[in-house]
């Protein structure tokens, strides 16, 4: 790796390397030996990446649980529509209104999702993934999941769990939606279906 320091003029003293194929400039603190290492800088020396000036991380958890009433799966694709989050109501990286989650923060972001049914037979359970970058809601077809959830009348209820990474950008939207390819009967169960979101850059 290539790096060296550089002074940038009234901004202090940086040191500069290459960062996911860019140059990028990570400032060394006022005056003594440390470096604010969370922090990425523009060429600048104006803040590009990482928090307020502080060295706080750009990580942020958002938890909201499913709002299914009782929606049917059977045979059908239809979308998972969210509470009002639990954890991070205040969240600057995403809004969620029903099952459309909206991007307001370019990152890269974390989803856990776990989708919970009742089906009185044999039933295979999958999770879906659909981006809009601009163009219309678009399955990617590489982020999906299934598993057999349900056996008969007595073991009837069980759950799947998609967990991806996706890069994102702002005013990009997600949505996820449940398919159960089943003979009978497959609800939705609000207890058990859940979503978690994570910045994590």
């Amino acid at each position: 790796m290539n790096v060296r320091t550089e002074y940038i003029n009234g901004k202090g003293l940086f040191l500069v390397c290459l960062h996911n194929g860019k140059k990028r400039y990570i400032k060394f603190q006022d005056n003594v030996n440390t470096i604010k290492a969370d922090i990425i800088y523009n060429k600048s020396g104006e803040i590009a990446q990482g928090g307020n000036g502080s060295g706080s991380s750009v990580y942020e958890l958002v938890k909201c649980k499913g709002n299914l009433s009782s929606a049917s799966f059977a045979n059908t694709e239809a979308a998972l529509p969210w509470n009002s989050p639990v954890i991070g109501s205040g969240s600057s990286n995403v809004s969620i209104s029903g099952s459309e989650i909206t991007i307001l923060t370019t990152g890269t972001y974390k989803f856990t999702v776990t989708l919970r049914t009742d089906s009185g037979n044999r039933t295979e359970l999958f999770v879906k993934t659909y981006i809009n970058t601009g163009g219309g809601l678009t399955q990617d077809t590489d982020e999906i999941v299934s598993d057999y959830v349900s056996r008969d009348a007595d073991q009837d209820t069980g759950a799947v769990t998609l967990i991806t990474a996706l890069e994102l950008d702002e005013d990009d939207v997600v949505e996820f939606r449940g398919e159960g390819d089943t003979d009978g009967t497959c609800v939705g169960l609000d207890a058990g279906t859940i979503l978690l979101i994570e910045r994590v850059t």
